[in-house]
Parts: C-alpha cells; structure tokens; sequence
C-alpha cells in the first residue's frame, strides 16, 4: 500500500489506466471503466461522499444510482471519443474530471 501512494502521479495514472486496460490493448472505453467499478464495492462513508457517490448498504437502487452518476463523469471525459489511450486518459484526468481516477486509488 506505502508503494502506492509513494509513487509519482504519473506512475499512479499509468497503474489506474492499466486497471482499466484489463484486455491489454493499450485503449480504455467508457464500457472496461464501467465493468471494474461494478466490481468495485461502495463500502464507506467517507470515500462515497467525498466522491459523491451514493452509500451502499447492498441495495441494488444506489449500486444503479452510483453507476449512472459514474456514467456523468464518463461523458465529460469521454466527450465524443470511443477510446482513450494512456496519453489521452493522463490528460482527461488532469483538465477534465479526475473522479474517475480517485475513486480507484
């Protein structure tokens, strides 16, 4: 974990993008980030309100609520572009949106 949050901020995005690129591609779409955050449980209080994403006590309306607000974010760093690659993804983050990226790390 001390790894983790001891690396640059670079080396922290390219970890984030690589999660994302789980076919190893070298792209990320909206639908890979979409597949790990369902993966991924909303299971604090903290982290789901500095993000702010609905609490989840297991109940399937905030695990929906919280998709379609992740899928907010989604659009803005998207825009109209069907992939990211690293470079692109690095750059949305820093000028765009960089919830999407916080939530993981």
């Amino acid at each position: 974990m001390l790894a983790i949050f001891t690396q640059s901020y670079e080396n922290l995005v390219k970890l984030v993008f690589y999660i994302y690129d789980f076919d190893n591609n070298g792209k990320i779409s909206k639908d890979d980030i979409k597949l790990i955050f369902s993966y991924i449980p909303l299971t604090t209080k903290t982290l789901a309100s500095l993000l702010k994403f609905k609490y989840e006590q297991n109940d399937d309306k905030d695990r929906k609520d919280s998709l379609l607000e992740i899928d907010t974010y989604l659009e803005k760093i998207f825009e109209k572009k069907e992939f990211l690659t690293e470079i692109q993804f690095l750059n949305s983050i820093g000028e765009i949106s960089s919830e999407i990226f916080l939530y993981v790390i």
